[in-house]
């Protein structure tokens, strides 16, 4: 039997306005409209609750909103397939490392790792970032994740970010401010770069270097 073009709509159109809301959210998650994206995503995941990639740009809202006791909360209501989801299991883990679970937060880190066999850069990603939010991460153990992660995603700017804040977390402007231009040279737009090189230069109290970099944009 031929479907019509109008019955082809029909059918992809909700997977469709899905990926559209959560493409909305995340751009909401990148201005720091953290509570925004969470209406918006917890709308969706009324309809379709089995939806793993708004389930993760809900965690990344939470998380944004340093409100990791809801996301714990609502992860555990999250569908069997959701929380079986590596990268979903990945900000199970990050969430025991900001209630300083270290331990079991490590241990799950490892049982993911090796279930995606180091080859999924978004998990690789993920850890990174957890390792350099904690207080007691080893940044030098982010940088490796992260250079993995590249060689997977080369053309991501995000993965550039995350480098530049592990360095920035050893005191390493140099290098950081490398990670951070490497990022807007992937994406000349990428405003979150600019944003982490002018925190540099403020941190260095020089004011002067903040305008030539802010000229040269």
């Amino acid at each position: 039997m031929k479907l019509s073009i109008n019955s082809l709509m029909l059918l992809f159109f909700p997977a469709f306005l899905a990926a559209q809301t959560v493409e909305d959210a995340n751009k909401m998650i990148y201005h720091e409209r953290f509570n925004s994206a969470e209406t918006t995503l917890h709308t969706l995941l009324k309809s379709e609750p089995s939806h793993t990639a708004a389930w993760y740009a809900l965690s990344r809202a939470y998380i944004g909103n340093h409100d990791s006791k809801t996301l714990k909360d609502s992860l555990l209501l999250a569908p069997e397939q959701v929380k079986n989801d590596p990268l979903i299991k990945t900000v199970l883990a990050h969430i025991m490392l900001i209630e300083n679970d270290t331990v079991n937060a490590k241990m799950q880190f490892g049982h993911i790792m090796k279930e995606t066999k180091m080859k999924d850069p978004a998990v690789l990603a993920e850890i990174a970032g957890a390792i350099i939010d904690s207080k007691s991460g080893n940044a030098n153990e982010a940088i490796e994740l992260l250079e993995k992660a590249v060689k997977k995603d080369k053309n991501n700017p995000a993965m550039d970010i995350l480098i530049g804040d592990a360095y920035r977390k050893l005191n390493d402007g140099g290098k950081a401010y490398k990670s951070y231009m490497s990022a807007l040279d992937k994406d000349p737009a990428y405003a979150a770069a600019e944003y982490k090189i002018g925190k540099i230069y403020t941190s260095q109290k020089n004011p002067v270097c903040i305008f030539r970099f802010l000229k040269k944009r």
